[in-house]
């Protein structure tokens, strides 16, 4: 049988690890309302950009990437193209006018 003495440090213990769990709730609570923000924010992101509606946000997200990726690849290789040198672009417009068939 409990004395006086066992049952106050249990009603304590008990009262000390409500309140740990009531501050755990509370903290989730915020957590899970942040990420709910969160999120609205990444569709909102994801629908001004054209992602597709129906997918998981995951697949939205993996379909924008992939077309940025293909833009900055593209863009890369635009400006990696080599540019001709004014020597072979003014011999090539000269042929125009030469009248012959083919350049030098």
């Amino acid at each position: 049988m409990l004395n006086s003495t066992n049952l106050q440090l249990l009603n304590q213990t008990q009262r000390e690890l409500l309140e740990e769990l009531d501050q755990e709730n509370r903290q989730l609570k915020q957590q899970l309302k942040q990420q709910g923000q969160l999120m609205h924010q990444v569709q909102n992101v994801l629908t001004r950009y054209g992602a597709t509606q129906g997918l998981s946000l995951t697949d939205q997200i993996e379909i924008l990437m992939t077309q940025h990726q293909q833009r900055k690849f593209s863009q890369s290789r635009r400006r990696q193209r080599p540019q001709p040198s004014s020597r072979s672009t003014i011999s090539s417009r000269c042929w125009l006018f030469s009248g012959r068939a083919t350049p030098r």
